[in-house]
């Protein structure tokens, strides 16, 4: 287990120390699910809804973690709102309330938003940031193909436009500048872009939302197709979208989350056993109390 944490893959381990990797695979086993029993967690009440690929073939992992303490408390192999009745189901056993839940950050997944609805009513869900922000590229693409079908707009400026401004170089914000005038839809689009980023940095509630409302003035009278699809799913989770203001919450720790199990997989250069890799990521990213030795003396 202290060549686990580590670092190194459950077959690494085996090979080093030449016994069955389905050996070491108990051990860590037995470990985790020991701590997930006896160690209760403290009251959650903000959560971060989140999901990645576990691996090829489109199979989903589910995460569910704790973002005042910075910890992984749920993990499912799934990627409908289950995955929610799963994951408190687990809290419960150890002894924490869906009824203490205030606050869950998540995407626009109407399976999550169900889910998340049903069970903890009293929760505010907070719709991720980053998530919303990424729907608004797609439109500012969009913008551009449009523009690359209809006219001459150079076929290798998307990395430009899909760049924040103040990441590029002055040489690219002048050529940024130069085809805002040459192409002005996806100038404007890009524009757009830009100063829908600038409203999360709202020092107050009432401030964030009368920003926000004034964008949406901006972009319906843009006329960008994509940019009014993109409105009307602001609307649709208006809702959502306002309580940002409120707690200031996103899906950023969840996400790291996210790489870090990602590395796990690489490591072990994916997992035929899923209930191996479920148990390692409880292993590295759970918050437990491991009665692991320490060697390093």
């Amino acid at each position: 287990m202290f060549f686990v944490q580590q670092g190194l893959s459950l077959s690494a381990v085996a090979r080093y120390l030449k016994v069955d990797i389905r050996v070491i695979g108990r051990m860590i086993s037995r470990e985790v699910e020991g701590a997930l029993e006896s160690q209760p967690l403290e009251s959650v009440t903000k959560h971060a809804l989140d999901e990645t690929s576990s691996r090829k073939g489109h199979r989903w992992l589910t995460i569910l973690t704790d973002l005042h303490r910075k910890k992984l408390v749920g993990v499912s192999l799934r990627k409908d709102g289950e995955v929610v009745r799963q994951s408190l189901s687990a809290m419960k056993s150890r002894h924490a309330k869906a009824s203490d839940v205030s606050v869950v950050s998540m995407d626009m997944s109407v399976a999550f938003i169900a889910e998340v609805k049903g069970l903890m009513p009293k929760a505010d869900v907070v719709f991720d940031r980053f998530h919303i922000e990424s729907i608004l590229h797609k439109a500012e693409d969009e913008v551009r193909r449009e523009e690359q079908r209809n006219t001459a707009q150079p076929r290798k400026s998307r990395y430009l436009w899909l760049r924040n401004n103040r990441s590029l170089n002055s040489d690219q914000q002048d050529s940024v500048h130069y085809l805002s005038k040459a192409f002005p839809r996806i100038g404007k689009a890009y524009q757009l872009k830009e100063q829908f980023k600038e409203i999360w940095n709202a020092s107050s509630f009432t401030e964030g939302i009368k920003t926000f409302e004034a964008w949406i003035v901006l972009a319906r009278e843009s006329m960008l197709n994509p940019f009014l699809e993109f409105i009307k799913t602001l609307e649709n989770h208006w809702y959502g979208i306002r309580e940002y203001f409120q707690h200031r919450v996103t899906n950023g720790f969840a996400e790291n989350v996210n790489l870090k199990i990602q590395q796990i997989k690489r490591i072990a250069r994916g997992y035929a056993n899923s209930a191996n890799f479920v148990n390692m990521i409880y292993f590295h990213l759970g918050g437990l109390k491991l009665s692991i030795p320490n060697l390093n003396g």
